[in-house]
């Protein structure tokens, strides 16, 4: 189940309300994270730091989020800076080059 929300503190509340009945049903929380509390979605929202979104959001993946990603007024950069991030945090996904999955046995992975 997603939720896009407008503000981490928003997220976190989400996440909470939803543990118990997503863990009954096997379900995992995912947020879709607002560039800011007064971004609009299909624009770019330009008073946000994509470093500083992250730091943020990595907060929403501490407090049980499964899936992570921008929401309203992000941008490439966003999800750029999100996913280096996760990959440090979680580097069992195999790395990707100019977007395209590494080759595994080349790759030793």
């Amino acid at each position: 189940m997603l939720f896009e929300v407008a503000s981490v503190d928003r997220g976190l509340a989400e996440l909470e309300h939803a543990r118990a009945p997503l863990g009954a049903a096997g379900l995992a929380p995912g947020v879709l994270l607002a560039a800011g509390p007064s971004s609009v979605r299909g624009f770019e929202d330009p008073d946000s730091d994509p470093e500083r979104w992250v730091q943020r959001a990595l907060e929403l993946s501490e407090a049980g989020a499964r899936i992570l990603g921008g929401g309203a007024g992000t941008t490439e950069a966003h999800t750029r800076a999100l996913a280096l991030a996760l990959g440090v945090l979680h580097p069992s996904t195999p790395p990707t080059r100019s977007g395209a999955p590494l080759d595994r046995e080349a790759s030793g992975c």
